[in-house]
């Protein structure tokens, strides 16, 4: 199988017997009605262009007196019949396979008979037929779309309990496509394809057999002469069209080289002219090239428009081999081939481009829903990062250190964002963090609160390995303050109490008053009910990391993980968020992710981190006086005129 992943989507939805069976009747009389249709240009045109008009044999007209026609002029040989309506169409195909069906109508329904009453009942049963067909066609399109719909909310729902069942622990080490993009645009890739699979099979390869099977009823040996030589053009197209574009890629390589060379030679121009101090360089070599190159990207050019000449010819020339095979059969006496016949082979072939173009469109989205199944897949198939052991105890609260032993952690493309990382943080102190990228922040604030586990290496709490504590008491000690990841869509209450329902109003409103953040949720369309998220409001910087600090006052936790905004602060909120920091942390041991130079400057104890190895473990001062990627960083993050350098 191909499309392996593509193939297991199509199983995944458990679609019901009754869908099946609806997506495949539909389908199957959408390319019957059609193919019915078809079958009426061929009448529609003989009766135009004969206008009812046939001779038969004289010995004939007993036959065709029973039809109920009677002829308007005999002779000794023939029979003229005119204005007869369908009756040519009827006599032309009286020996074929429909023959004694059309006999049989023209026989029963007396409007047959005449040109005026055939032309209305015909095309009566056209706009019967079209109007049948529409609606087949959109039972099929609402039936496929339904069962795609059902697939990727399946999907989706599938998506959803993984996110929960891994966990935050993508957030801190990242991964290839994030679960919102497997939920929203890979699921949509996969549900547009499932819809034009369902809608192909059955009805667009039922309606080619159809016209195929239809085609070698009329003349077998033509139209599966003209299946081959349009089978041969088209094998023929992708050949030239694949040797074109190998031939137009060497041409452009070529005509790449030249040009560089020319760039190389009009850079030196100026040296040498002042060089030599002449009024002329010797420039033949440069025109040489010039003509060179023009006549390779000449080349590169015209290489792939030979083809559109060779395929318009070859067509024509099957066109022109099969209009001739046709016409030998249609001018010889006794003609071998009518001229509906001819009209309703070429219909039928030419119909079968449709179901053809189909395909085409489905093997070009194809690829591209298997890359999207097996991404989902991937992220379903995975088994959690996170677990907790069966003999995991709770921790008590930090008394002495919190420790990475010798700790390597990969985020899931491979990348090293620790690697071999070791240092201690004293109970009760506080430790600044600043990297040289925006993972390895993450990451140690993902390994410090157990949402991650290092591929190598030990967390220590208290000398105690955080892989045999609960992860629900790692939690409650390890809390994080990361306003660009950590809030949640809901209400300004629950996400200061998170999980932690004992909490009472009161006790919210408390430490929301403490961290300067009841203020602006007083000034909230619903205060403390006010909804947050896509659906509601979105809070600022300042506000969101307040609103994190309410969480840790409530929680009391013994160590605190809090990153720095990106975008600047105004004066007035950083007071507030300085203060509000040093209230909810008191007596924590506090790590902080810092983005801003006021925070390194007050820091006493820096860890500088590049390429995921601690550089270094100093105060602001001596890491500017002695590391010169730590000056480098402050400039080029720090330096308000960094911008206006040219």
């Amino acid at each position: 199988m191909p499309y392996p992943a593509f193939a297991r989507v199509r199983r995944f939805g458990r679609r019901s017997i009754g869908s099946t069976v609806a997506v495949t009747i539909s389908g199957f009389a959408a390319a019957a009605v059609l193919a019915a249709l078809i079958m009426f240009v061929p009448v529609l045109a003989e009766l135009l262009s004969n206008s009812g008009n046939v001779d038969v044999p004289a010995a004939e007209t007993d036959v065709l007196k029973e039809w109920g026609v009677t002829p308007v002029a005999t002779d000794a040989q023939t029979a003229r019949y005119e204005q007869c309506g369908l009756l040519p169409t009827v006599w032309q195909s009286r020996q074929t396979i429909i023959g004694p069906f059309l006999i049989g109508m023209y026989r029963s329904l007396g409007v047959l008979r005449n040109n005026q009453t055939c032309l209305l009942a015909i095309m009566g049963c056209v706009g019967f037929l079209g109007c049948l067909a529409a609606v087949m066609l959109y039972w099929l399109e609402r039936s496929a779309n339904h069962d795609a719909l059902r697939v990727a909310g399946a999907l989706r729902d599938q998506i959803y309990g993984q996110s929960h069942r891994l966990g935050a622990g993508d957030l801190f080490v990242g991964q290839k496509l994030t679960a919102t993009v497997l939920f929203s645009e890979k699921t949509e890739t996969v549900r547009r394809t499932l819809v034009k699979w369902w809608y192909n099979f059955p009805h667009a390869a039922s309606f080619a057999l159809l016209m195929f099977g239809l085609a070698l009823c009329v003349d077998f040996w033509l139209a599966l002469t003209t299946v081959l030589l349009s089978i041969f053009s088209w094998r023929l197209f992708v050949h030239l069209r694949k040797g074109t574009r190998q031939r137009a890629a060497l041409h452009a390589d070529r005509a790449g080289a030249i040009e560089h060379l020319l760039q190389a030679e009009l850079s030196q121009n100026r040296l040498l002219a002042n060089l030599t101090m002449e009024n002329r360089v010797d420039s033949s070599t440069f025109e040489e090239n010039i003509r060179r190159y023009e006549t390779t990207a000449l080349a590169q050019e015209t290489s792939a428009s030979v083809v559109g000449p060779l395929v318009l010819l070859c067509a024509l020339l099957v066109a022109g081999f099969v209009i001739l095979l046709a016409g030998f059969n249609v001018l010889r006496d006794p003609a071998r081939l009518s001229f509906s016949g001819v009209v309703l082979l070429s219909t039928s072939l030419l119909a079968t481009t449709y179901p053809l173009f189909c395909f085409e469109r489905l093997l070009e989205q194809l690829p591209a829903a298997e890359e999207a199944a097996h991404d989902i897949f991937t992220y379903l198939d995975r088994e959690p990062r996170i677990g907790q052991l069966p003999d995991a105890t709770p921790l008590e609260r930090l008394s002495r250190q919190m420790k990475l032993e010798h700790v390597t952690l990969a985020d899931m493309a491979g990348r090293l964002l620790l690697d071999d990382v070791s240092f201690s943080l004293p109970a009760g102190r506080a430790t600044t963090v600043f990297c040289s990228d925006d993972k390895t922040p993450l990451a140690l604030a993902g390994l410090l609160s157990r949402f991650c586990d290092p591929a190598a290496g030990q967390v220590l709490f208290d000398e105690r390995d955080v892989r045999h504590a609960t992860l629900e008491s790692v939690r409650r000690q390890v809390s994080l303050v990361l306003p660009q990841h950590m809030l949640t869509t809901g209400t300004i209450a629950e996400n200061i109490v998170g999980d932690h329902s004992h909490f009472t109003p009161d006790d919210i409103i408390a430490a929301a008053r403490q961290v300067h953040a009841y203020e602006f949720i007083q000034s909230l369309p619903e205060g403390l009910e006010t909804p947050l998220g896509p659906s509601g409001l979105t809070l600022s910087a300042g506000q969101a990391i307040r609103l994190g600090l309410a969480r840790v006052l409530l929680r009391r936790p013994s160590v605190v993980v809090i990153e720095e905004p990106r975008e600047d602060l105004d004066q007035i909120t950083a007071e507030r968020v300085a203060d509000a920091l040093e209230r909810a942390t008191q007596g924590c041991t506090l790590v902080i992710l810092a983005r801003r130079l006021a925070t390194l400057r007050n820091a006493d104890r820096i860890l500088l981190f590049h390429e995921g190895q601690l550089l270094a473990d100093s105060s602001h001062q001596e890491l500017l006086q002695h590391n010169d990627l730590y000056r480098h960083l402050n400039y080029v993050r720090f330096n308000e005129f960094r911008d206006k350098v040219r």
